[in-house]
């Protein structure tokens, strides 16, 4: 026998299939193929040893394809090639014992031809049959129209493939009554492979193996060698087989690795779109200069911010958008990162800029180095963000430090301050409305003795944190004289006057904490009341496709969230066309389109 395909239709069945149905697959597979060698008169005990040998070598190759690649093997990697042939030749070289000893045992035939005659015809089904029944049962993206020019590529292959196929395993006359070189079909092996995907390949190498199979250079009254060899018929037989699978190993890994190939290109493709999708979605201006400072990229957020088109400034110098006196700063800046010497005080930098109508507004800048694969410095990189109201905000804060004492006391907000050991210095009528504890009580405690989350340790480490970034806003919780916690939002501060103090704020949100777990309540109850209600509860997005089903709605149309979700209602619960002939596709787009005209509808569904 040329090609075994029961071998490759059985590993197929369970690379198709989940792993919890193997053992359903596996005995209706022995099950059948014994009913089927007894109908043919085979031995009982013969029948069993063989369907033994095919279940296991379907099993085995299984396993271990799986264990090398995973789920979802579809023969698109190279890495599934590979291991289906190590599962053609490791596995299958097992499991033709198991069938050569049935065989000598029941027949007495000898057992290593019998076991090479399993092997290769094993082998054969298993690397051409699954490939070809996998990739045409696994579901890919649909083509929107025919493509004629495909067609017409595919069809004016597989004829020239057919005639050098069908001149390398048939005597021509044109030829000297020999066949042609083999070599020919291996160069044109990249055409399908590149062209038309695995499908294609697969199609390509059943088309061989027929022609092989069926080819007079293989009959007993062919008696000049095929020009590989062959002197006899059992030899060119060895030689046919040996070539489709070489051929077909061949191929497959051609398509595969084209495939992978334009999967990563398309995986590149897609992380750029998205990279500019977050640039672009950035209110910040996002920039890119070469060595020399010339702008070779900028985001749209430079019109909403500084007023000019991203092509207005490409190729304009960075001080470009500077005012005069923030250029030097700039360029010492620039010299270091170019240097590699920007220290953490150099990496953000607040400069004043120049919008295009001439107005000024402060910016932060943070920079990064775009480096090559070997470390060179290829551009600088980099964010601008307008800080003017930030800085306003600070400015009015200094001036009112300055009077602070009158406006603190009538502040809403609790105030203190603190030195560095987390005594109480100073606190403001606010603060002891909310704590309940009078001036005189705080301004003998310490911070740690109104905090209920943090020790007196964890209030030091949060003075260190403070201290080493300038100033920190937390949430946290007090505990008032009463007993009772509050939740409070704190914005604390370090100034290192007077040996150092924490100027801190204090607002109470224990009725917006009450607030958002009261919404989160709510959340959870409207959530269980839509999926427990007796109703029909869905969404959709625009194009119909199937985002929420409750499950009163699974129960009623027979759906599993798997099946349903994703899919489009038409062709799912709504049919295409009423029993009036209404077309329901229309409908439902306009429904997405306008909700409002269909606050009430009566509509067939299925």
């Amino acid at each position: 026998m040329v090609i075994w395909p029961a071998a490759g239709i059985g590993l197929a069945a369970l690379l198709l299939s989940p792993r919890r149905l193997w053992p359903a697959i596996a005995a209706v597979l022995f099950i059948s193929g014994n009913l089927a060698n007894l109908l043919a008169g085979r031995p009982f005990m013969g029948s069993v040893g063989f369907m033994t040998a095919n279940v296991l070598e379907s099993l085995g190759c299984a396993s271990l394809a799986l264990r090398i690649c995973g789920d979802g093997i579809t023969f698109s990697r190279a890495r599934e090639v590979v291991a289906l042939f190590a599962a053609a030749i490791f596995v299958n070289a097992a499991t033709a014992c198991v069938g050569a000893a049935t065989a000598h045992f029941i027949s007495t035939a000898p057992f290593w031809t019998f076991w090479r005659t399993w092997f290769i015809a094993d082998g054969l089904g298993i690397l051409l049959v699954t490939p070809v029944i996998v990739s045409w049962a696994t579901r890919q993206e649909p083509m929107l129209g025919v493509r004629w020019h495909c067609v017409a590529e595919q069809g004016a292959f597989l004829v020239i493939w057919f005639v050098l196929a069908w001149l390398t395993f048939n005597p021509s006359a044109i030829f000297g009554m020999r066949t042609l070189p083999p070599f020919l079909l291996f160069a044109l092996l990249p055409w399908p492979a590149l062209r038309f995907g695995t499908r294609g390949t697969t199609l390509a190498l059943v088309l061989l193996t027929i022609l092989s199979v069926t080819g007079a250079a293989l009959n007993a009254d062919y008696h000049t060698p095929l020009l590989w060899g062959g002197e006899d018929p059992i030899h060119r037989l060895l030689l046919a087989q040996f070539y489709v699978a070489v051929m077909t190993m061949t191929a497959l890994l051609l398509a595969a690795s084209h495939s992978e190939a334009k999967s990563a290109g398309e995986s590149i493709l897609q992380s750029e779109a998205r990279y500019r999708g977050l640039v672009e979605g950035t209110n910040d201006v996002v920039w890119r200069v070469d060595l020399q400072g010339r702008f070779t990229f900028i985001n749209s957020a430079a019109k909403v911010i500084a007023g000019f088109e991203p092509e207005e400034l490409l190729g304009e110098n960075f001080d470009f958008l500077l005012e005069p006196a923030s250029i030097e700063a700039a360029a010492v800046s620039l010299e270091r990162r170019l240097s590699g010497r920007l220290d953490r005080e150099g990496a953000a930098l607040e400069l004043v800029h120049r919008r295009k109508d001439g107005s000024l507004f402060q910016g932060e800048i943070l920079t990064a180095p775009v480096l090559d694969l070997e470390g060179r410095l290829l551009e600088i990189q980099g964010v601008t963000r307008d800080i003017t109201e930030r800085k306003r905000t600070e400015e009015a804060l200094r001036k009112s430090e300055e009077r602070h004492r009158t406006i603190l006391q009538m502040a809403m907000d609790g105030f203190w301050v603190a030195d560095t050991q987390g005594r109480l210095l100073e606190v403001n009528e606010a603060y002891c409305r909310m704590s309940g504890y009078s001036e005189e009580e705080l301004l003998a405690m310490r911070i740690s003795d109104l905090e209920v989350d943090e020790t007196e340790d964890a209030v030091t480490k949060r003075f260190q944190k403070i201290l080493a970034q300038g100033q920190d806003r937390f949430e946290s919780r007090h505990r008032r004289k009463d007993g009772t916690i509050i939740d409070v939002e704190v914005c604390s501060q370090h100034k290192a006057a007077e040996g150092g103090r924490f100027v801190t704020f204090v607002h109470e949100i224990t009725e917006r904490k009450r607030v958002e777990e009261a919404l989160r309540q709510s959340e959870e109850k409207y959530r269980e009341l839509v999926e427990n209600a007796n109703s029909i509860i869905l969404r959709m997005d625009k194009e119909g496709h199937v985002t929420f089903f409750n499950e009163f709605a699974h129960r009623f149309f027979g759906y599993t969230p798997e099946e349903i979700l994703g899919r489009n209602v038409v062709g799912t619960i709504v049919p295409e066309t009423d029993s009036s002939g209404r077309d329901l596709r229309a409908m439902i787009l306009d429904i997405s389109l306008h909700p409002e005209n269909y606050a009430v509808n009566e509509n067939e569904n299925m």
